[in-house]
């Protein structure tokens, strides 16, 4: 894939053309003025864009944290804060920012750029409404980008009635949805969940290599556990925010996203251990504040949420799940923790109604063989079975099943399932066009699940029946064993990460087109060496527009 561990230099001179610009709610209802930035670049103006060229104290807010641990509640100052601003989303026409500043606000400029020559002016955005309210927190969102066009951006903060230089960088919009991804220009993105590094110097191997790929990853999906909240007792907002600051004040963990986009999902421990809603995330005691301090520090700057026919306001409030396309790879990123219902009979819900359409209606206009397609459908927990605990997919093995026999309707596209949670890595075979890839933990500790449980993890390595070990359990365990093509994990309770990093590339001959996929699993605790890869692909004929 030719990839290498050294940190990419890029350096370029950009400018813009126009661009419409939407600004947030939560900032001033007037639109700032289109004006050149407070660094009055020009065309003969030379931009370092890589931030290694700065003296580490040029950067106002740079992550402070030098001892890389997640702590208990009782060593997290409720007061603390962060200053900090990052290009957080990039997509076939928006790019959008998150900032933090207690002090003020931030600022954006967003420039095109053609082979690094200036074009036009600079167009910025100005957020300056940073209150307690809203945890000195706020995006700029920039629009009607050009799809499959470099950009420069440049990010100042407001410290003390002061505009600083915070960081700068170039990005390149997403391929236009429906467009073929080409060998010559193939997709790698990377995804994976759960920070928990608990032992000093000996963590943050793993993120490091992933803010070290050159060339890196187009972007990241993070899909839960990015803090780990200490108790099942209802808690006010702020005391998860802090959580989310002491993370992005770690070193490690601001290098990587500021390397790569990172778009986000919850799991249970952003409200606590195994959290699910019950079916009414509306009246579960922890979920809206959890949510709250989620949405501030993390999704308000994530995908927009889409559209669902019919659904009232007050259902919209609780929709986290964000569906993207990038060219023809197409995401559906559930939520899979809103509204599930632990049952003893594995009967019960766990998409809820709006998702399971949602979902359906995807399936159904995405994953299209004749448009040479490729799905990711994301869910932050396992699907094929996992540890048989319910707090899985297997604790809705009734909604498992109806969801897998969406995915292999006739004529449907291959689909990957991307999921995490667990502390493994591994690849399944849940169903012919389906195929799991499991990769966690980003960097945490690794878990060895006993021998003496019914499998997830080492089906068939020891020659034990499926059939005999499923009597144990309700016969709603009507899923096919899933095949392993791989299985591993960290030490048990030792530092452990892993890089997953996956390829799509599309060929077109006559009218036939072959969608391969490669997924590696990188073992960041083992000097990045490739632990395990492997490819899937499938040939249709292509009937394009």
């Amino acid at each position: 894939m030719g990839r290498s561990l050294v940190v990419s230099a890029v350096c370029a001179v950009c400018c813009l053309v126009a661009v419409t610009i939407t600004i947030e709610k939560e900032r001033p209802a007037a639109a700032p003025a289109v004006r050149q930035p407070a660094l009055h670049v020009t065309t003969t103006t030379h931009i370092p864009w890589n931030t290694s060229e700065y003296r580490e104290t040029d950067f106002i807010g740079w992550a402070e944290s030098r001892s890389y641990h997640e702590p208990g509640a009782p060593n997290v100052p409720l007061h603390m804060n962060v200053t900090t601003a990052l290009l957080r989303t990039v997509l076939q026409r928006q790019a959008i920012f998150w900032g933090s500043n207690p002090d003020g606000g931030f600022r954006t400029h967003v420039a095109r750029v053609e082979n690094g020559v200036p074009v036009a002016p600079w167009y910025s955005i100005s957020n300056e409404s940073l209150t307690a309210e809203n945890f000195f927190t706020g995006v700029t969102r920039y629009d009607d980008l050009t799809p499959s066009t470099d950009y420069g951006f440049v990010i100042e903060l407001l410290i003390h009635g002061k505009w600083y230089l915070h960081l700068n960088g170039t990005f390149r919009t997403w391929q236009e949805e429906g467009s073929l991804i080409t060998s010559a220009n193939p997709l790698l993105f990377g995804f994976g969940s759960c920070i928990n590094p608990m032992w000093g110097d000996r963590s943050g191997k793993s993120l490091r290599l992933l803010a070290s790929w050159d060339p890196g990853p187009r972007f990241f999906l993070f899909i839960g556990d990015f803090i780990y909240f200490g108790d099942e007792r209802p808690h006010e907002p702020e005391e998860y925010v802090r959580y989310y600051r002491r993370k992005l004040r770690t070193r490690e963990v601001i290098a990587a996203m500021r390397k790569t986009p990172w778009m986000f999902q919850f799991d249970d421990h952003e409200v606590h251990d195994d959290y699910i809603s019950g079916g009414d995330p509306s009246t579960h005691p922890f979920h809206n504040s959890a949510m709250r301090a989620w949405d501030r520090m993390i999704a308000d700057a994530n995908p927009p949420i889409p559209r669902v026919p019919n659904a009232s306001l007050a259902q919209m409030q609780y929709v986290r799940w964000h569906e993207h396309s990038y060219g023809n790879a197409h995401y559906f990123v559930c939520d899979p923790r809103s509204f599930k219902v632990k049952t003893w009979d594995l009967t019960g819900p766990l998409l809820g109604d709006m998702q399971k359409a949602a979902l359906k209606l995807w399936l159904e206009t995405k994953c299209r063989r004749d448009k040479l397609a490729w799905c990711f459908f994301v869910t932050p927990t396992i699907f094929s079975h996992g540890s048989y605990r319910r707090d899985l997919w297997y604790g809705n093995m009734k909604e498992q099943a109806e969801v897998l026999a969406m995915m292999t309707a006739d004529d449907r596209a291959p689909v990957s399932i991307l999921s995490g949670d667990s502390h493994v890595v591994g690849i399944w075979e849940v169903a012919p066009s389906v195929h799991e890839f499991t990769c966690s933990p980003l960097d945490a500790f690794g878990l060895q699940y006993p021998w003496d449980m019914p499998p997830p993890y080492r089906v068939f390595r020891d020659g034990r029946s499926y059939r005999k070990a499923m009597k144990k359990w309700p016969p709603l365990g009507n899923l096919p064993p899933p095949h392993v093509f791989a299985i591993g994990r960290g030490r048990h309770l030792h530092p452990a990460g892993f890089n997953c990093l996956v390829e799509v590339n599309t060929t077109v001959q006559g009218t036939t087109g072959t969608v391969s996929v490669r997924f590696d699993i990188i073992d960041g605790h083992k000097r990045g060496e490739l632990w395990h890869s492997h490819v899937q692909s499938y040939s249709a004929e292509y009937k394009p527009d």
